[in-house]
């Protein structure tokens, strides 16, 4: 349900398509599962969230999941 890599996402995105490894897979929440055996810290973004973000990250392989405006994570995620 996510949009496709276009030129309207990475002007969304104010260039940051451009500094930023990005993947597109089929099922979110395996491909995580996935990530985090690979030692990766998995961080869910969203706006209700009760942690600073600042506060959130540790070590160097981190996989960010951002939530839809709105709607946040779904229940898998």
């Amino acid at each position: 349900h996510s949009p496709h890599e276009s030129g309207v996402l990475a002007k969304s995105a104010s260039g940051a398509l451009e500094h930023i490894d990005q993947i597109e897979v089929k099922n979110l929440a395996d491909a995580l599962g996935q990530l985090h055996e690979a030692g990766f810290q998995t961080v869910g973004l969203d706006s209700d969230g009760p942690a600073e973000l600042e506060t959130s990250f540790a070590g160097e392989k981190i996989a960010l999941v951002l939530g839809a405006e709105g709607k946040g994570l779904r229940q898998k995620t």
